[in-house]
């Protein structure tokens, strides 16, 4: 799953949920990804906007809830080696 065409497919496919850090499976302006990409694998266009939209929002609370800068320092700390 570790590159774009399978790890896309599966997300789109309900087989793994969406990844955070995969910029391409999001819509500008968060990420890179085309609502045709979606619609080829039989997403309606305002489905698919709904469920990523909902997934940001969701994730936005999160980071919220433990705080955005409390996260960067924790992934810092546990790449510092």
């Amino acid at each position: 799953m570790a590159n774009k065409k399978n790890a896309f497919f599966n997300s789109t496919n309900g087989w793994t949920g969406v990844q955070p850090g995969m910029k391409y499976e999001y819509f500008p302006p968060v990420g890179s990804g085309r609502v045709v990409e979606w619609e080829n694998q039989g997403w309606d266009r305002a489905d698919a906007k709904a469920a990523l939209d909902d997934i940001y929002q969701t994730w936005e609370q999160i980071t919220e809830h433990y705080g955005r800068q409390s996260q960067k320092n924790l992934y810092a700390e546990s790449d510092a080696g």
